[in-house]
């Protein structure tokens, strides 16, 4: 009885999440004619800024560099999207969270789980640019890697944003933070450098950023077909501590978001 109750949530769960990611995905595109265009063409014009500053300008040694852009802009996209939105998945659902009674957390995560299909079809894209520089486009491996990293991204991203679009509720100057946040992040996250670039005694530092080792291991799967078994460990490590500290903010909080939103 008790196992049919916990299936039945769960499955009641689904349902509702199914719901909403529908929701979040019409009102994303209401009023769009290039739709999906868009959920690519920001990390490939960032691709092109990258390439003519640091490589043309700037000459960084690094090959293949295009690539090298590509496949950690996409992750980083889904990363930084998923939390300047998902910040504002209590307050913009208010209504539903005043009239229906249901997992507050379940808004947030349906703004996640939108951006991670816009990932999912983005990965053809990474296909393409790995068959122009002569690399393979495809390891038996991401059949195991990819969906893991969908998992961990997720958790991670959900862990953050739990946090960030609770105290969205009640201190509207989180928004701001979250912004200046997002590019902080973005500058120490080996996105158009390379770890390896980084001194040895300073990147303790950067592995204090949950994202420094999400785009590493992107960047070997598709890159090298493999992953780094520390920086899987650093991930795990980011995703326990924000989870367990989102999920005492978002308990904290919760039972106020209908007289505060």
């Amino acid at each position: 009885m008790f196992l049919k109750k916990i299936f039945n949530k769960i499955n009641r769960n689904i349902d509702i999440i199914k719901v909403l990611v529908y929701k979040e995905w019409i009102i994303k595109y209401k009023g769009t004619y290039l739709g999906y265009i868009w959920s690519i063409a920001h990390p490939l014009i960032l691709t092109l800024v990258f390439y003519v500053g640091f490589k043309i300008i700037m000459k960084v040694q690094i090959e293949n560099y295009v690539l090298f852009l590509i496949v950690a802009l996409f992750p980083w996209q889904w990363f930084s999207n998923s939390l300047a939105i998902g910040t504002w998945a209590f307050i913009a659902n208010q209504s539903l969270i005043k009239k229906m009674v249901f997992p507050k957390y379940l808004l947030p995560l349906s703004n996640i789980i939108v951006d991670s299909i816009h990932f999912a079809i983005s990965i053809p894209i990474i296909m393409l640019v790995l068959y122009f520089y002569n690399k393979p486009i495809f390891y038996l491996q991401w059949l195991l890697y990819i969906p893991l990293m969908f998992l961990l991204q997720t958790l991670l991203i959900f862990s953050i944003v739990l946090i960030s679009s609770t105290l969205n509720v009640f201190y509207r100057d989180i928004d701001r933070i979250i912004s200046l946040l997002i590019m902080l992040i973005m500058y120490a996250s080996p996105i158009f450098y390379s770890a390896n670039m980084i001194p040895k005694k300073l990147l303790p530092f950067f592995y204090l950023n949950p994202v420094f080792p999400l785009v590493n291991l992107w960047r070997d799967i598709f890159m090298n077909g493999n992953f780094n078994l520390f920086d899987l460990l650093i991930l795990l490590i980011h995703i326990i501590f924000w989870l367990a500290i989102g999920f005492v903010v978002y308990k904290k909080y919760e039972a106020f978001f209908a007289e505060r939103t």
